[in-house]
């Protein structure tokens, strides 16, 4: 068994508790996980100053931590942890409701990618448990992040880890589906790179590659299957009939049929007498009018 066939158990952080969530997005092994395509992506890679932020989608802001993180209870159980960053157009409080651990990640002078919905009350900025990435000048972060269809259980840190784990794995195990020369024609890329570049996309052009070449697969596919049930239903055989004098058919009809309703008829009743006593083809036709 290749590890495409192998049961998503074999990831690390895998138990039977996440399995039976991706039971319920039916993935079970690790290529079902490679076949479940994100719905959309976050573009982290474009970043606005803080005093340039929309409050009506999430987006992306490089900052200074200025204040050391506190943690705090409310009401309820509940905790928040807050602190403040800066960029060189404003500052605003970064909180975290119920998560204390975040109270030890940052430390003052350290610069975070903070990816999340800027909020403006009577002047003051703040962003309300946004993604942090640690920002280091000379070293790029990704750009593109997956979305994925979810279930009970999972979440789209987990699904991302297991996908890249599930790439490591199968990646040399991957084979291509379409001939070299159709891949040419249309100018396709290779699946291996369509399948990793659907779900880690290196740019916004390295996922325009892959998507063409998992749709054209889709359709692909699709084609092939609709062309495979047609010469199935062309040969199989149906009964052939003896008698296909439409003579009596016409003497019951309470009016005279036109030209072309006796055209008609007559094809159907050739296509009905074709063939041998063995069997005849399947008549496809449809009748309009």
């Amino acid at each position: 068994m290749g590890n495409l066939e192998q049961p998503v158990l074999v990831l690390s952080g895998v138990g039977a508790r996440t399995a039976a969530a991706f039971e319920k997005l039916s993935i079970r092994t690790l290529g079902e996980l490679l076949r479940h395509f994100p719905t959309r992506y976050e573009n982290r890679g474009v970043v606005s100053l803080l005093s340039e932020g929309a409050p009506d989608r999430p987006q992306s802001y490089i900052l200074t931590v200025a204040s050391q993180p506190t943690r705090a209870r409310l009401p309820g159980g509940r905790t928040i942890v807050r602190f403040r960053a800066f960029d060189l157009s404003a500052s605003a409080e970064i909180a975290y409701f119920n998560q204390p651990y975040m109270k030890d990640k940052f430390q003052v002078g350290e610069v975070y990618r903070f990816y999340g919905n800027l909020r403006e009350k009577d002047g003051r900025l703040s962003l309300v448990s946004p993604v942090a990435e640690r920002y280091f000048a000379n070293t790029p972060l990704p750009e593109l992040y997956p979305v994925y269809r979810l279930s009970a259980g999972l979440n789209k840190r987990i699904l991302r880890a297991r996908v890249r784990q599930a790439l490591a794995l199968c990646k040399n195990e991957i084979v291509e589906t379409l001939p070299h020369d159709i891949r040419a024609s249309y100018d396709l890329a290779a699946l291996v790179y369509a399948l990793e570049n659907i779900h880690m996309p290196e740019s916004l052009e390295a996922l325009d590659r892959a998507a063409r070449r998992i749709a054209f697969d889709e359709l692909f596919e699709a084609a092939v299957a609709v062309r495979l049930q047609r010469g199935a239903r062309l040969r199989a055989r149906a009964m052939r009939m003896r008698d296909t004098d439409p003579a009596p058919f016409y003497a019951a009809l309470p009016f005279e049929p036109t030209g072309a309703q006796r055209r008609t008829i007559a094809e159907i009743a050739a296509d009905l007498s074709a063939g041998t006593d063995d069997g005849a083809p399947r008549m496809s036709r449809i009748v309009v009018g």
